[in-house]
């Protein structure tokens, strides 16, 4: 869909015994960053730092190889106080699991900077087998290192859910059971959503969550729902890094 808009959507999942839940969603179709047609925003690290940093608070970034190999000096003067970093992910089309490019060089430099670090990892598993799998895999890139923050769990393929042959309950426990991986070895363990998904999609869970909105001008957030962490854009520039970068805060709290 590319003509701008609002286009309501259906999502429909099954369950083993043939029942069909259904829930009428938006879809917003609007001017990305990118668009010829649209300007270009950016939200400073220090702003944000201004209007939300506080005694209950911290601010941080999240990162990936699109960030290519940040300066970790000039992030900490920044004043950037947590991290969290891809790990990796699986090609969509033969499940290869694949190691983000920068995760050692982000890890190491993180851990020596004294920068507490999270990780995360956009996952297309289907099933709870495969996302256990997921999670062993994880496992073995971040055992050694220091994982301050623990684990989010970043499932994002809702233009394909349909075609998933998911219900509700199994999307919800199929995350579950990746994140009681992680938090059953001592790890923290987060859900990684935007505010529309969490409100209209994912079930009752006992995780934290981490909650995608971008508002204008960074407002605060609408999310009714409890919350450790804000991603609150992904326009944002800071001092070590070139190019655009997602800034949050976390609630500790």
């Amino acid at each position: 869909m590319n003509t701008l808009g609002v286009y309501p959507i259906i999502f429909k999942a099954t369950d083993n015994s043939g029942n069909v839940s259904e829930i009428n969603f938006n879809l917003n179709v609007v001017n990305s960053s990118g668009s010829n047609n649209s300007k270009t925003t950016t939200t400073l690290f220090s702003d944000v730092v201004k209007k939300y940093k506080n005694e209950n608070t911290e601010i941080g970034i999240d990162i990936s190889e699109w960030q290519d190999y940040p300066d970790f000096n000039k992030l900490k003067e920044a004043g950037v106080e947590f991290v969290f970093l891809r790990v990796g992910g699986t090609k969509f089309k033969t499940g290869e699991y694949f190691l983000d490019k920068s995760f050692k060089y982000n890890i190491e430099n993180a851990n020596e900077k004294g920068i507490p670090v999270g990780v995360y990892f956009y996952s297309y598993a289907k099933t709870r087998k495969q996302a256990l799998e997921d999670a062993e895999w994880i496992y073995e890139q971040i055992k050694d290192y220091k994982v301050d923050l623990g684990v989010a769990f970043d499932w994002e393929n809702w233009s394909f859910y349909n075609d998933f042959g998911l219900s509700f309950y199994e999307l919800t426990d199929m995350a579950t059971s990746h994140l009681s991986y992680f938090r059953d070895r001592g790890y923290e363990a987060l859900l990684y959503s935007s505010k529309s998904y969490l409100e209209e999609i994912w079930l009752k869970h006992d995780f934290p969550v981490w909650m995608a909105h971008y508002t204008k001008d960074v407002e605060p957030s609408s999310y009714e729902g409890e919350y450790s962490y804000w991603q609150a854009c992904s326009d944002g520039k800071v001092n070590g890094i070139n190019g655009p970068v997602d800034i949050n805060v976390r609630y500790k709290n």
